[in-house]
């Protein structure tokens, strides 16, 4: 899987003042994601971290 270009994140936060909000949970996503070794985007859908974000998902 391809992560987004940690520059690419800071442009959309940086361009638009109503995305500051977003800095945080993109730096954790961004940083859960380099560690992670998805094959699939099922895979990514299961992901510990998608549930600890969304619960309702469950």
């Amino acid at each position: 899987m391809k992560i987004i270009a940690l520059s690419t994140l800071k442009a959309f936060w940086e361009n638009d003042p109503s995305h500051a909000d977003a800095i945080q949970p993109l730096l954790a996503w961004y940083r859960h994601a380099l560690k992670a070794n998805w094959t699939t985007p099922a895979e990514v859908s299961q992901s510990r971290f998608q549930k600890r974000q969304h619960p309702e998902k469950r």
